[in-house]
């Protein structure tokens, strides 16, 4: 828990990685915003054992989790391979929250999750965190890996991942001379 960086509006983000494939129920890894006491706002992505993976967006309210919004992922996860997983709440009175996940290191997609709340102890500023939790039914305990972790104000567009140029010519050729722009 990082209760000392406390933003309102704020994007959350951070690269996540199973050591193993789930099993049982699943594992479950949840990115949290505006941490005020027992209370959040998370984007919490689901491995489930047949590597479906579930997105939602969840409101814990003096420690009960509500799903406010959630839908299955495109593809299926692979143990050990990176995923980004991204929060962001903005506003107050509702509160508008947005998220989604996507294999690191491949364009971020738009927003796959929107959900709004107006909980009275969740309209101020908080810390964020990132747990795991692996269900009960599952045959062997989860390692996870996580990197990049950031939080920033809400509405921040990464930049996009350095990318070689394409160079781009012209020529123009008149009677014995050549002129070439190669800008």
């Amino acid at each position: 828990l990082l209760d000392g960086v406390a933003r309102r509006d704020v994007a959350v983000q951070t690269d996540v990685v199973l050591a193993e494939a789930p099993t049982g129920g699943g594992t479950f890894v949840s990115l949290a915003g505006r941490r005020v006491g027992d209370s959040d706002y998370r984007a919490t992505v689901r491995g489930q054992s047949t590597g479906a993976m579930l997105l939602r967006i969840d409101r814990v309210l003096d420690g009960v989790e509500t799903v406010l919004a959630s839908q299955e992922v495109p593809g299926r996860y692979t143990a050990g391979t990176a995923l980004s997983l991204r929060l962001e709440a903005e506003g107050a009175a509702p509160t508008a929250l947005r998220g989604k996940v996507w294999a690191a290191g491949t364009p971020e997609p738009t927003w796959q999750l929107t959900a709004t709340d107006s909980s009275a102890a969740l309209q101020v500023a908080g810390g964020f965190f990132v747990e795991t939790y692996t269900s009960g039914s599952a045959t062997r305990p989860q390692i996870l890996r996580i990197d990049n972790l950031r939080a920033e104000p809400a509405g921040t567009v990464e930049e996009p991942v350095n990318v070689a140029p394409t160079a781009a010519f012209s020529f123009d050729v008149a009677e014995l001379a050549v002129a070439v722009d190669g800008a």
